[in-house]
């Protein structure tokens, strides 16, 4: 087979499995309410397009949101000015009356971002490790349950995750040809890095520091051409100077002083500079009145910042806290992901280390990447879902494909036999899991993955429209409901309902989410006289009918 023939036939499989990814995503548009998040992203995008601010929240920067608020806004939809993101989004979603149409367009925004990473994932594994292990490697980064529930949302997840491979594959791209061609892209990608989510840098930068060390320690020859001074300072200085441009077209080319923003960051300002009387008057000043570019950024960055010091109130594992748990995350990894995906890439982990000075040099990255990520994030405060550290997904699957060619390569039956288990099992549990990707857990989770955790990896408000049409099935006349999430109720089809109270048992038919039966923000005895009882059903994998005498 010639090179073009092979290149064209292993363009078509992507094509073709990106196809079949979306037609299992599509379905999940209409049949999941939206999710808790959801149209506060939808409702900054939008004022993004619509009235040229970006104002409701800057922890998040930009450009995922405005793909998710562009569906709508091509549609003829707009800014209704709303004091709360979530009203304002809300009131997009229903405007003329089209909430599931209106929903569909925001969530096919994300699809982008998936797309994104996966082509990204197919050049390295084609081009590095060869088209076998790229197009295995595409194969299980598409089957993955998580990645699947998440790209089919109006979120920023699958941005993040697509801006971190996209940037490490041009870093490596311009270090094996640091002309201008490369810097630019490697700019453009640094831009994408920067708008999509700032913790996409904060995986990014780690990792960039780690390769280029082992870089420079093993293949010296190849790097210290590009580190001669006035080499690399042009083509720095074009990068960054293209980065910040691109950067700042994100936010509109906004000017005004970087105080111009939240009232928190001006307290915060205030107390860093009260130990320098003059000067930091000055200082506070100038802050105060100077216009600077994309002012948006600092006061994202310290709303973050502040964030991860505060922490978030999570469960996990039978526990209540704030502060987050250090194995949070690797609990999660090991629970949420397909089993044969695991098991190939420990396979893949192993052969790829033990022989790291002949393979690909970035074959050892794609094993070290999703350990520096894993790292990074243990110790976050911030633990309310998988989905923070998505982006440690298209390297593991990289190192699977690699060390699934590997072993096909060999002709030996029983690592032959191995590759096809690993790739037929998780093929198997992605299929099985359909629609409900979000609230996927693998076998060892058990039969009551809710003991476990819930939030946005369970619970995320997404199955009120199941719970309204179970209720119209059953002809129940009147239901308490205790519901987590940001659709408003009095649009659910739900009759004759009522708010159920968490501390005062009632009878009758009750329906509570996951997330307020183990995860209550308020006391842990929330819902208590509910947990002893058994639900009659469940609804999707979110919320608990009762029937209660």
């Amino acid at each position: 087979m010639s090179k073009s023939t092979g290149d064209r036939l292993s363009a078509g499989i992507l094509f073709l499995l990106l196809a079949v990814t979306f037609l299992r995503i599509y379905p999940t548009y209409r049949e999941f309410t939206q999710t808790s998040d959801e149209p506060f992203h939808i409702a900054a995008g939008m004022e993004w397009l619509d009235r040229g601010v970006y104002r409701y929240e800057h922890q998040h920067p930009p450009l995922a949101r405005i793909l998710v608020a562009l569906g709508p806004y091509l549609k003829g939809l707009h800014s209704f000015g709303k004091e709360q993101a979530i009203d304002e989004g809300n009131a997009i979603l229903f405007s003329d009356g089209r909430y599931w149409e209106n929903l569909t367009r925001a969530r096919s925004g994300t699809f982008l971002f998936l797309v994104l990473a996966a082509i990204v994932v197919f050049q390295w594994g084609c081009r590095w490790f060869g088209r076998v292990a790229g197009i295995v490697a595409v194969f299980l980064f598409l089957q993955c349950p998580p990645i699947l529930g998440h790209a089919g949302l109006a979120t920023t997840d699958m941005a993040c995750t697509a801006a971190v491979v996209f940037l490490l594959y041009r870093f490596f791209r311009f270090i094996e040809s640091p002309e201008m061609k490369q810097s630019i892209w490697l700019a453009v990608s640094l831009a994408l890095a920067v708008l999509a989510k700032f913790s996409a840098m904060l995986f990014a930068l780690p990792c960039l520091v780690v390769s280029s060390v082992y870089f420079y320690l093993t293949e010296p020859e190849k790097i210290r051409p590009i580190l001669r001074l006035r080499s690399v300072g042009k083509k720095l200085l074009a990068l960054f100077m293209i980065a910040f441009f691109l950067v700042w077209a994100g936010y509109r080319f906004s000017l005004e002083p970087p105080l111009s923003g939240e009232g928190t960051y001006h307290l915060t300002v205030k107390q860093k500079l009260a130990a320098y009387p003059v000067l930091g008057e000055i200082a506070y000043f100038l802050l105060l009145h100077v216009p600077v570019p994309g002012h948006e950024i600092f006061s994202g960055l310290h709303t973050l910042s502040l964030h991860q010091k505060l922490g978030h109130p999570a469960f996990f594992m039978g526990e209540y806290r704030s502060d987050g748990w250090y194995r949070y995350f690797t609990i999660l990894l090991v629970l949420r992901t397909p089993l044969g995906f695991l098991l190939l890439f420990l396979i893949g982990g192993i052969l790829i280390w033990l022989n790291r000075k002949t393979f690909p040099y970035t074959a050892i990255y794609t094993v070290l990447f999703p350990i520096v990520i894993l790292i990074v994030c243990l110790p976050s405060r911030i633990n309310i879902g998988l989905r923070h550290i998505f982006p440690l997904y298209p390297f593991m699957a990289l190192a699977c494909g690699y060390g699934a060619s590997l072993l096909w390569q060999k002709r030996k039956v029983w690592g032959r036999a191995v590759v096809l288990f690993c790739l037929l099992a998780t093929m198997g549990e992605s299929i099985f899991s359909h629609p409900d990707y979000l609230a996927y857990f693998n076998p060892l989770a058990g039969k009551h993955p809710e003991n476990i955790v819930c939030d946005s990896d369970l619970d995320w408000g997404q199955d009120l429209q199941r719970l309204s049409k179970r209720v119209s099935a059953l002809g129940i006349q009147r239901l308490g409901i205790g519901y987590f999430g940001t659709f408003p109720l009095e649009k659910s089809g739900l009759t004759n309902y009522y708010i159920l109270s968490p501390d005062k048992p009632t009878s009758g038919y009750v329906a509570v989410s996951a997330f307020y039966l183990h995860n209550a923000f308020g006391s842990p005895q929330d819902y208590a006289w509910l947990r002893a009882r058994t639900p009659r059903e469940r609804i999707g994998k979110s919320i608990y009918l009762y029937e209660i005498p």
